[in-house]
């Protein structure tokens, strides 16, 4: 084999790392930009005000999946996963607020791994939200989102999964466990503190009620 020949293989080897590289960095800066679009978005859903980067968020989500067939090497990372895990968790958050329901798998267009991940991540900004709700002494609300927040953990906790298909999920499973358990005994302790305070001020209304028409 001739010199040459063999500086060409190794060229044209090369020559395709070198665009990969390219279709890397441009993965890593589209996964940069879906990550800062979601937490946009679940701080806006926080603040309760609608957020215009959803379609954005959208766009580049359907951007990003076309590496699947482009160049599915850099696609199938744990920095797309963890990118579509934010985007899951975002979407998921905002559609439960605003339109009273949780996206599916093939609404969102994810694999099953950032899905069910996102979903254990939506616990923590539930209850988040949860406390606001308990601030404003809107318990309605708060018990409503409990009941998701709730019912996402006893769907994953049976789960049986190899941590390789869903890394990370057994111990997001765990925290959120203590999450629901947390927010439920914040539910239960400050309606009760609030049903009493009603009863209390309703009696000393009742009270200064009587006194006056006895005065009268």
């Amino acid at each position: 084999m001739k010199r040459e020949e063999v500086i060409e293989l190794v060229s044209e080897a090369l020559k395709s790392l070198s665009r990969l590289e390219e279709e890397r960095e441009e993965l890593l800066s589209l996964c940069r930009e879906i990550v800062k679009l979601s937490r946009r978005i679940i701080t806006c859903t926080h603040r309760l005000k609608p957020s215009e980067d959803v379609k954005v968020l959208v766009e580049k989500v359907r951007v990003l999946r076309g590496y699947k067939d482009k160049a599915p090497e850099l696609f199938f990372t744990g920095t797309v996963t963890s990118c579509l895990t934010e985007y899951v968790e975002a979407r998921c958050f905002y559609s439960l607020v605003y339109e009273g329901k949780i996206p599916s798998i093939e609404e969102l267009g994810v694999d099953p791994s950032s899905y069910l991940l996102g979903l254990a991540d939506l616990v923590g900004e539930l209850r988040r939200l949860i406390l606001t709700y308990i601030r404003q002494e809107r318990f309605d609300e708060a018990e409503r989102l409990f009941l998701v927040m709730e019912a996402i953990y006893d769907s994953l906790r049976q789960a049986s999964l190899p941590d390789p298909l869903a890394p990370g999920l057994r111990r997001k499973t765990d925290i959120a466990r203590i999450v629901v358990e947390n927010t439920r005994r914040d539910i239960i302790f400050f309606k009760r503190a609030y049903n009493l305070e009603r009863l209390l001020a309703g009696e000393e209304h009742g009270q200064e009620n009587r006194v006056l028409s006895q005065e009268g």
